[in-house]
């Protein structure tokens, strides 16, 4: 794990929690949530199912009808009553409001090689570059990141919950 972004909720202009500044999984829990296909982002699908879990929620779940990983038609679907999001994936939305989960939530990326079939330096410039590199705003270094100090970066925040690492580790 390199970096993450935190969690994000989608809901409809009209929703009874879209006047809130940040919105609690658990009051989510009885509500549809719309989902991405799992055989098309399974590393979406396994992060999303992660944060459910952690918020200790199962909710009822319809998958979304659009291959698109950024759900933006998620509300031509009257069934759906919000998404998950994070910032990268979260463009201006006339009908979608955006708000952070509380308790804060992060999405861990990770790089994935395998050293012992792609050891040319060119692969290990990329990947130093990925490890080193600054992170747009809002990011947040993990672990892995070499410029990762272990503290929380956002202090306007409340305390993350941790990353967890999807599937292999880097």
């Amino acid at each position: 794990m390199f970096c993450a972004e935190p969690l994000l909720v989608g809901l409809r202009p009209g929703h009874r929690l879209a006047s809130r500044d940040t919105i609690a999984l658990s009051e989510l829990g009885h509500e549809v949530l719309g989902t991405a296909p799992q055989a098309l982002f399974p590393a979406w699908a396994l992060a999303q199912r992660q944060a459910l879990d952690t918020a200790g929620i199962a909710p009822p779940a319809i998958e979304l009808a659009d291959t698109d990983l950024a759900a933006i038609r998620w509300a031509d679907q009257p069934d759906i009553e919000w998404i998950l999001l994070i910032p990268s994936l979260a463009a201006a939305r006339a009908q979608t409001v955006i708000r952070p989960v509380a308790p804060r939530q992060l999405v861990p990326f990770t790089l994935q090689w395998n050293p012992s079939r792609a050891h040319t330096m060119a692969v290990a410039r990329l990947v130093h570059c990925a490890l080193a590199a600054d992170l747009p705003p809002g990011w947040h270094t993990q672990p892995d990141h070499l410029h990762h100090t272990g503290s929380d970066e956002d202090p306007d925040d409340s305390r993350p919950e941790p990353a967890r690492r999807l599937g292999r580790g880097a």
